[in-house]
This record gives structure tokens, C-alpha cells and sequence, in this order.
């Protein structure tokens, strides 16, 4: 599989991810709490597993995109077939971790909200006929679901609540991580703007886009 600039920053946002799970837990530590641990490293494990089926969700829709009956011909050759059985093992561990997660009752109704929403969020980005990461709200949907839905979970998993410090650390950090994709976009301008699938900054334009940049900038801090 081809790894594009797309996927490399898909990558890099989901590795993002694990600092911003870890978030909920220094929280949970500074309030006094009682961490607990079972939550935290299965809470931590559905997270890494979450942002692998994302990125496998995107390459093999670009693949089916690219050239579909190309495709069908591909799944006979060993390295595909590989990684689709890979990807299957990743899915089938996202499963059982997540039904581990509801049996021990670690879950809230408020957690499973937010796992539903980042699991929606990961399987539209990329998928057909949906593809929001090229609707100009992807940006968003990367932003929330890693800036602030992720801290959000590792503190309901911890005391099952959203104190008001999330909201003070995992807002300016969600309105960093919408700038970091719009300046990766700008630096790569003259390319997307000849493509007909289009991220935020080619829709609105780079001077717009370098406009918004500086202005969540400036809010964040």
C-alpha cells in the first residue's frame, strides 16, 4: 500500500491520540482519584486499535476507489491478502476489547456515547460513499474525536464525569490539532487544489485557510 500525505497525517493524529488518553488520566490523578487501571490500559488499547481501523478503512477505500476492478485482482496476491487479514484481526481485537470494556462495566452511559461517536467518526472519514475526511468537515470530525472526545473518554472511564478542566486543557489543544491540518494542507496547496477530491483549505481557498490557521492559533492560546 501506497502511504500518501493523507495517510501520513492520519497516522500522525492518531498518535496524537494516545498523549490525549493519557490526558484523562493526569486529570483524574491531579483531582485525587484513584486511578484505575483495568480501565485505563484497556480504555488505552481500544484507542490504538481505533485509530489502526481508521487507517485501514481509508487505504483500502482509496484502493477500492482508485480502480475497482483493479481491486478484485488484487485480493488474489498474497501481500493484499495479508493485510486484509490484518486488518480483520485488528477489527475482530477492537471487538473484543470493546465488549470486555461494557462485561467489566467500566462503561458509562456518557463513555459509550463518546466510543459510538468516535467509532462514526472513524468509519465515515474514509468510507464510501461518505469520504467526509474530503468533505471540508473532516478537519473537524479529527479534531473533536482526537482533541477532545478521546481525553473525554479516558476521564469517564476513570470517575465517570467531564470536569471542567477537560474542557480548559482538551479545547485549546482540539482548536490546535484543527490548525496543525490546515497548515499541512497549505504547505501542500498546488497539489490539492488540482484534485478532485478536495480537503477545507482547497475549498475555501489558502488565503482564507492561512486566515483560519492563524485565528485558532491565536484562540487556543
Amino acid at each position: 500500500m501506497k502511504i500518501t500525505g493523507n495517510i501520513r497525517q492520519l497516522i500522525i493524529l492518531w498518535l496524537l491520540a494516545i498523549p490525549q488518553f493519557l490526558l484523562g488520566l493526569g486529570i483524574t490523578k491531579f483531582l485525587g482519584n484513584t486511578i484505575n487501571w483495568s480501565s485505563f490500559w484497556l480504555g488505552l488499547v481500544w484507542v490504538i486499535l481505533m485509530g489502526l481501523v481508521s487507517v485501514y478503512l481509508f487505504l483500502f477505500s482509496n484502493e477500492m476507489l482508485r480502480d475497482p476492478e483493479l481491486t478484485r485482482y488484487k485480493i488474489r496476491e498474497k501481500p493484499f491478502r495479508n493485510w486484509l487479514l490484518a486488518a480483520g484481526l485488528v477489527i475482530a481485537l477492537l471487538f473484543i476489547s470493546t465488549m470486555s470494556l461494557l462485561q467489566m462495566g467500566l462503561v458509562s452511559h456518557t463513555a459509550s456515547f463518546l466510543m459510538l461517536m468516535i467509532f462514526l467518526g472513524t468509519f465515515f472519514l474514509g468510507v464510501q460513499p461518505f469520504r467526509i475526511y474530503f468533505s471540508g468537515f473532516g478537519e473537524v470530525v479529527m479534531a473533536l474525536a482526537i482533541g477532545f472526545f478521546i481525553p473525554a473518554l479516558s476521564l469517564q472511564l476513570q470517575i465517570q464525569d467531564l470536569h471542567r478542566l477537560l474542557t480548559f486543557s482538551a479545547v485549546p489543544i482540539t482548536l490546535l490539532l484543527f490548525s496543525f491540518q490546515l497548515a499541512s494542507q497549505i504547505e501542500d496547496f498546488g497539489t490539492e487544489a488540482r484534485l478532485d477530491e478536495k480537503r477545507l483549505a482547497a475549498r475555501i481557498g489558502w488565503e482564507n485557510a492561512f486566515l483560519l490557521h492563524n485565528s485558532l492559533m491565536i484562540i487556543a492560546y
